[in-house]
């Protein structure tokens, strides 16, 4: 009798320590800790009400779009920086633009849509989350897009060496914890209008995690 205590003592402690690290992964308790969920949708130019999955290194036609989508903290900085394979750039700024209208702890939010309008090079997804606003990257941001051509490449080249400081900085404290949620995604849903909150929630694929930082970069091959 007191080795089936034991052994049940033993199965529940094993199931809190599982427990506990899933929830330490999936959501940081850290006050230095920033995380961020995210999930990329693309719909096809030849059938538009279909979704499908984009994961990194994906290709797509002309034609096609992506909508990004992304739950955090509502006292966190979010960026969703688009940069084409001709060093053009689009800056999103969604959830700071949000934290006025928004009284809830998390954000979830989607940017709508995103065209390939290239039959070749790459897109390139840049997704920060930080504590704090990334005033310089902001500021670069700004200058590049009220710029002339000339200037423009200027600071084009300005905001590809900020984004390669923020998110390749040997021996900082960025760190990405790609994880799987445990809620699956539904793949090849037919889409009808914007993304409601429940949708956003189900199209959330990936958690990234890190300290002051989170990051993550997805390229997406134009064919």
């Amino acid at each position: 009798m007191l080795n089936l205590y034991l052994k049940l003592f033993l199965t529940h402690l094993l199931g809190l320590l599982l427990f506990a690290t899933i929830t330490v992964a999936e959501d940081p308790q850290s006050e230095d800790t920033v995380s961020f969920r995210y999930g990329i949708m693309g719909k096809s130019a030849t059938a538009p009400d279909s979704l499908f999955r984009v994961d990194d290194q994906a290709r797509l036609s002309r034609g096609d779009s992506i909508s990004v989508n992304y739950r955090l903290k509502s006292n966190s900085s979010f960026y969703v920086i688009i940069q084409s394979g001709d060093d053009e750039y689009s800056l999103f700024h969604a959830a700071s633009m949000q934290r006025g209208l928004q009284s809830a702890d998390m954000v979830s939010a989607s940017v709508e849509w995103i065209p390939v309008e290239s039959e070749r090079g790459f897109l390139r997804v840049f997704l920060i989350a930080s504590h704090n606003p990334q005033e310089e990257l902001e500021d670069l941001m700004e200058k590049y897009q009220i710029s002339n051509n000339q200037l423009k490449q200027k600071y084009a080249r300005r905001v590809t060496a900020e984004l390669e400081e923020i998110t390749l900085a040997e021996g900082s404290d960025y760190a990405v914890l790609p994880t799987r949620l445990r809620k699956p995604a539904t793949i090849g849903a037919t889409y009808r209008g914007e993304f409601k909150e429940e949708a956003i929630l189900s199209y959330l694929f990936k958690q990234c995690s890190g300290v002051q930082t989170a990051y993550d970069v997805i390229t997406i091959k134009q064919q």
